[in-house]
């Protein structure tokens, strides 16, 4: 899938054979799922997996091989991603546990925070979650017929979330940490702070509705509290124009939520 202003006109100089299709849709939910769907409707073909992989990623060479080797060693599993190198341990700050910014890593927090896990150990090992990444690897039998919410527009943010945590409902998920894969632009340095402030808001909402058993709405307020109080004392502190549009983001974000 391929929404840059100009379409390629050539794949023969690749090493392998794949559909490339151009779309305007600018949405990675919705072409992640125009990709699904041509997936769905080949039939003359068999999948045993089935990969998402994000524009702005660089992944090991060895990726996809040592993933096999993970779902040989795991066979029920669903799914299975790598770790980003470019992630930094979150601050753990009593203030960030109390409002459910922070929890457990590889786990989605009470507050509807999705907490990444850390490429701190060569030591190989498997950590069980409840989300994966965007750049993940999936038994192809296990999503068949499955979409993405496709009404996030321009910067889904948190579509893979939902796609991945209603996946570990009916399956085993799975990070290895030994896998690494690197992210070339990391969320402090998003084009429009305003609109990824806005998207943080209004998107995770949607985990609480279609998660009512699993997630309770007290805690998606909370956290709005919590981040809104932690930008405006990083605003006090360091006082930059991202920052302000970072506050205005939020702000609008639950105003959203609340007259949708």
């Amino acid at each position: 899938m391929d929404s840059s202003d100009e379409a390629i006109l050539s794949t023969e100089s690749y090493p392998f054979s794949f559909k490339y299709i151009h779309t305007r849709i600018m949405s990675a939910a919705r072409q992640r799922n125009i990709g699904l769907t041509e997936v769905h409707n080949t039939s003359e073909e068999t999948f045993d997996f089935i990969a998402f992989l994000d524009d702005d990623t660089r992944i090991d060479p060895d990726y996809f091989t040592s993933i096999e080797q993970g779902f040989l060693k795991f066979p029920k599993a669903v799914g299975i991603s790598g770790v980003t190198t470019s992630f930094v341990g979150p601050n753990q700050r009593l203030v960030k546990r109390i409002f459910g910014i922070y929890g457990e890593p590889g786990k989605i927090s009470r507050g509807g925070v999705n907490v990444p896990i850390e490429s701190k150990s060569s030591e190989e090992r498997f950590f069980e979650t409840n989300w994966l990444i965007g750049c993940s690897v999936w038994r192809y039998e296990s999503i068949k017929g499955e979409q993405f919410q496709d009404d996030f527009e321009g910067q889904s943010l948190f579509e893979d979330v939902i796609f991945s945590f209603q996946q570990s409902r009916h399956g085993k998920l799975y990070v290895m940490n030994s896998v690494r894969l690197t992210h070339l632009q990391s969320p402090i340095e998003r084009p429009n702070s305003f609109k990824h402030s806005f998207a943080w808001v209004k998107n995770r909402y949607r985990l609480f509705e279609l998660f009512e058993n699993d997630f309770q709405k007290v805690n998606f307020w909370i956290a709005n509290i919590g981040k809104f109080c932690n930008e405006c004392v990083g605003m006090l502190r360091n006082p930059r124009k991202d920052k302000l549009k970072s506050i205005g983001g939020l702000i609008a974000g639950s105003l959203a939520v609340i007259f949708r």
